[in-house]
């Protein structure tokens, strides 16, 4: 150990035993690095806290390479933060100011792609009702001298279809009857006419004029059925919806209709 102070632990052996060249540490001190003075511990010593009780050991025995360190782990997104990596490119901007009026479910705030089910545009349209007319729709259904009718649809009891279609928002995809009940189909596709129909729909029940509708000069309007006819137009004629193609001017009515579409479209009623 040339140039090294020689050091025993006085708490092992008898302090004054003859040693004078060696310098006396406690067990604490043994532990230390200040308590070595000339120690190499950059080449040949070194402390591991579980090898030799923690007292200095030679490195050429031991593995003093760097642990790998832990991988940093992925932000956790802040409570009501949309993950937009889902939604396309041009729809994003839109997508943000729709989150932020606090209309968009936030089971509905992903897998923006994917075309809307019917009872998810149901959920969104009793919520943008809500939005607007800052009343809950039971109180919308008070109202207006309605209540839901349990029995409406022999395939679901979801509350929010159900006051859609005391509202008269929607009639399903078989209406009910006096005597039966009709089929919702709430996990089935939803389709460009059908929500310009419903948008129409809710819209009356905001309050909003919908009648007088004029004719927007669609080239593949015949393409629709009957009863999209007047919402296809209203919902152009108020900058809600928009066109598929300009020249020719086309709506395309049985298209597939994705939940970005059908957020924004709710956005976009003034």
């Amino acid at each position: 150990m040339v140039g090294e102070e020689q050091v025993y632990n006085n708490s092992k052996r008898g302090v004054g035993n003859g040693i004078d060249s060696a310098s006396s540490l406690t067990t604490a001190q043994m532990k230390q690095q200040s308590s070595f003075s000339g120690w190499d511990f950059t080449n040949t010593w070194g402390f591991k806290p579980d090898v030799n009780n923690g007292y200095p050991v030679l490195r050429a025995f031991h593995d003093f390479s760097a642990p790998a360190p832990e991988p940093t782990p992925a932000p956790t997104p802040a409570p009501g933060t949309p993950g937009l990596d889902s939604a396309s490119s041009w729809a994003r901007a839109d997508l943000t100011t729709a989150i932020a009026k606090g209309f968009v479910p936030a089971d509905l705030q992903n897998s923006y792609t994917d075309t809307i089910t019917r009872a998810e545009f149901c959920r969104l349209a009793v919520k943008w009702l809500e939005y607007k007319t800052g009343k809950t729709i039971n109180a919308l259904l008070i109202e207006s001298g309605l209540e839901r009718r349990q029995d409406a649809f022999s395939d679901t009891s979801d509350p929010d279809i159900l006051a859609a279609y005391a509202l008269g928002i929607i009639s399903g995809a078989t209406a009910p009857t006096t005597t039966a009940p009709g089929v919702f189909n709430p996990n089935g596709g939803f389709d460009r006419e059908m929500a310009a129909t419903l948008i129409r729909n809710v819209c009356r029940v905001a309050g909003m004029n919908v009648g007088n509708v004029i004719d927007q000069g669609y080239t593949d309007i015949g393409a629709a059925s009957s009863w999209a006819v007047d919402g296809i137009n209203f919902v152009r004629a108020n900058g809600i919806m928009g066109s598929t193609n300009p020249s020719p001017l086309t709506f395309s009515p049985k298209t597939a209709y994705t939940r970005e579409q059908s957020i924004i479209t709710f956005s976009n009623i003034q």
